[in-house]
């Protein structure tokens, strides 16, 4: 085309663009079409990354990306004629080599998310099996991170259907043809040694290529039905999308297939955005029972695919009628009501202290800086705070085992949650505990990490000799760093030539001895003096 119409001038970004711009009028191609020929032209010129770069052929790209609409309406994804496949071939056992290889290559791909090079690279050799799981490991895939290459984890669970089991397909695969371990080069790396786990059906020692995984997939993934002139959907994203359709977390779905995000998994492999919630019937519901002023009642999930988890509804309690006239506080701003003091008193101080209980609030050890102890002085009365706020947990609690001795106070659902709350009130205190820990490292810029907490046998914040010890190395180090005082290095003063009276004199016999004489006169010969070093 280019030699037809533009005789024999070199390549450039416009011709490019002509010709893109024919055949993509011409034969109806997709945007995506598009910039696979774009990317094989370039490969025909002498700097293609000029030529790539040039605004006339990111302005193309960008106009034709602008005349294509994305669609996100796809066909349901209905694997049951494979199941029913499966089924048919009966027990894994009793399959012959094509076939087990075709199902133990698909279920792996489904179950894990795996690309047919994933399930090319997996090294068979640290595969671990037990009884409910099988663990994988694939070297250098093509995920990445920070541009170097990883291993990969996969685990993959077992199935209570023999017929549909992953791991004993595996395990039947494993004694049937891979017998012994096939060690391979990397096919991105010679040095890099895989112990493929897929074997010709034939010869065993002969691994598979990528080329014949993704046959032996899509033996299966074509009894799909699709709508004519649409792809073959890839297994990892049939997965993934059922998955996401049974209610599993969408976080959990990516780091199983070790996406770096959501978008990646929403944007590629995402094949359908239907949910099994009935959104009509919530939405109704809600309308309903706010009318009415009633609770909203939800009912669980349920997982009709075995080992998939279901996601735990989001629910709001709905505050009634009759609950406001209960918890008439509720209301208010959770963050800007504080209790007046004389009513705060009223209620602690009418509960008294438990003996058992740790009130002392841990302190600082005496080596800590001055702006250390103003920082914990000001998350003194938030520990106090929480810490009296117990009492009245307590007292209630001691008020209802005396009145009923010898129950089973434990399973009391009134005590139950007045002990959650006192642990919620003991967990805030405590990560202010740790805080303050943090803060003292990184005020005082200590070497090292503040340590964990943990129960303490004093009331100190820190382990006295431990913490002197970290404070002792930091001297110790600034010590060292600090530079020896010397004295200021003088430097020979050179004369600068001022106004001359008379030309130099002798001019060869300074050339020979220009470091012993001057013969040129100035102006002021005492500005001009130099300092002996």
């Amino acid at each position: 085309w280019h030699m037809t119409n533009n005789q024999s001038t070199a390549i450039q970004s416009s011709h490019i663009v002509n010709y893109l711009a024919h055949i993509f009028k011409t034969k109806k191609l997709s945007t995506n079409t598009i910039k696979s020929y774009k990317s094989a032209i370039l490969n025909l010129v002498s700097d293609p990354r000029t030529v790539g770069n040039s605004p006339c052929i990111k302005e193309f790209l960008r106009a034709i990306d602008k005349t294509e609409i994305k669609s996100f309406v796809n066909p349901e994804i209905d694997i049951s004629p494979i199941v029913l496949k499966i089924n048919k071939w009966g027990d894994t056992s009793g399959l012959d080599n094509q076939k087990l290889t075709t199902k133990c290559c698909w279920l792996l791909s489904l179950c894990g998310f795996l690309r047919a090079s994933d399930i090319h690279r997996i090294d068979d050799a640290r595969t671990i099996i037990t009884e409910d799981t099988l663990k994988l490991v694939i070297i250098a895939p093509k995920e990445k991170q920070k541009g170097q290459s990883i291993e990969r984890p996969c685990k993959i669970n077992r199935h209570p259907n023999h017929i549909l089991c992953p791991v004993l397909a595996y395990t039947v695969y494993k004694a049937s043809i891979a017998t012994e371990l096939c060690p391979t080069p990397h096919a991105n790396n010679d040095s890099i040694i895989v112990n493929r786990l897929f074997r010709h059906t034939k010869h065993y020692n002969k691994p598979l290529s990528v080329d014949s995984i993704t046959r032996h997939v899509k033996n299966l993934s074509v009894l799909i039905k699709r709508p004519p002139n649409k792809p073959i959907p890839k297994t990892r994203a049939i997965g993934a999308t059922l998955a996401a359709t049974s209610g599993v977390p969408v976080e959990n779905i990516v780091l199983h297939a070790f996406w770096s995000n959501y978008s990646m998994f929403d944007t590629y492999y995402r094949l359908d955005r239907s949910t099994q919630s009935n959104m009509t019937e919530a939405a109704i519901l809600r309308i309903q029972q706010a009318q009415h002023n009633q609770p909203i009642q939800t009912d669980p999930v349920d997982v009709e695919i075995p080992y998939v988890v279901a996601r735990a509804p989001v629910t709001d309690l709905i505050y009634y009628s009759e609950l406001l006239k209960v918890t008439t506080l509720v209301g208010k701003d959770f963050l800007r009501s504080p209790l007046p003091e004389k009513e705060w008193k009223d209620i602690i101080y009418f509960c008294p202290k438990s003996n058992l209980m740790h009130y002392t609030l841990p302190t600082l050890n005496d080596t800590a800086s001055v702006t250390v102890k103003k920082v914990d002085s000001a998350f003194y009365g938030v520990q106090s705070t929480l810490g009296n706020i117990t009492r009245p947990i307590d007292f209630y609690i001691y008020q209802k085992t005396i009145k009923n001795p010898g129950s089973n106070h434990k399973e009391t659902p009134d005590i139950t949650s007045s002990l959650e709350v006192r642990l919620l009130l003991a967990d805030a205190a405590s990560n202010i505990t740790q805080l303050i820990r943090e803060l003292v490292y990184k005020t005082m810029d200590l070497p090292g990490r503040a340590p964990k907490l943990a129960e303490e046998t004093n009331d100190s914040l820190f382990e006295p000799e431990q913490f002197d010890t970290v404070v002792e190395s930091k001297k110790k180090k600034q010590k060292k760093l600090r530079p020896r005082s010397r004295r200021p290095f003088l430097q020979r003063q050179q004369a600068a030539y001022g106004n001359a009276t008379a030309p130099a004199q002798n001019s060869q016999q300074n050339a020979t001895h220009n470091t012993n004489s001057a013969t040129a006169n100035y102006s002021n010969p005492q500005a001009f003096k130099t300092k002996k070093i």
